[in-house]
């Protein structure tokens, strides 16, 4: 935000003292030092009362919208405001890929969440709207997660069902998702299976007769699973 883009200005600058000092000497020679200096001041242009006035009105709208207003003397700005405010479900801290529904006209976009949070599916409508999230698992280990997925990588919508296929690295597994509850369904696959093991699985697709294909990274193979074995 704007504290990081000022952090320059802000944080001033640091000092030092650089001495010398020879085997057995009891005191030093100062050979250069220098005072820390204090960051600046930044203060903003922005009118809390003229801000808060803002966000109301554009929601009192009921319609999408957002706002700019500055001073036209001097160009600062009194305010900025946007409507419907974002959600919690509308951040993305780390996507790893989407996957785009025509029939219901959303995206999905999987997302490893913040360091040491849950991941989750975000999904959002062709108008950038919110729809909700799909949460993974809160704890996970090598021995699999207590329900849902750790760390989402490529996915696809199955047309038949409507269901969600989300490839996991760690689990080493495709989970079949219901969107509508977020319950796993079924489980395809390993990372132990001898015939099909899927060692770091990173990308799923669907074939036009319904077939699954996965991307297996760690063996650099495409793994394939019949129609069949995906409930419809």
């Amino acid at each position: 935000g704007l504290e990081e883009f000022l952090e320059p200005v802000l944080r001033g600058k640091r000092g030092y003292l650089l001495e010398e000092r020879g085997p057995g000497s009891k005191g030093a020679n100062r050979i250069e030092y220098s005072n820390p200096l204090p960051g600046k001041d930044v203060v903003l242009t922005l009118d809390v009362s003229v801000q808060r006035a803002c966000e109301e009105e554009l929601a009192a709208t009921g319609y999408p919208a957002a706002a700019v207003i500055m001073n036209v003397h001097t160009g600062g700005i009194l305010a900025m405001a946007t409507a419907p405010l974002p959600t919690r479900d509308a951040f993305v801290r780390n996507w790893t890929a989407l996957a785009v529904d025509p029939e219901t006209r959303e995206i999905l976009v999987s997302d490893y969440g913040p360091d040491g949070g849950t991941a989750a599916v975000k999904r959002f409508g062709y108008d950038g709207a919110s729809l909700g999230a799909i949460a993974g698992a809160g704890r996970c280990g090598m021995m699999g997660c207590s329900g849902g997925f750790s760390r989402p990588q490529g996915m696809a919508v199955d047309p038949a069902s409507g269901y969600l296929l989300l490839a996991d690295a760690l689990l080493g597994q495709v989970l079949v998702l219901d969107r509508t509850t977020g319950a796993v369904v079924l489980t395809l696959g390993s990372r132990d299976d001898p015939v099909r093991p899927l060692r770091l699985p990173l990308g799923v697709g669907v074939g036009v007769d319904g077939e699954v294909y996965v991307v297996s990274n760690r063996i650099a193979r495409v793994v394939r699973f019949e129609s069949a074995e995906v409930p419809r």
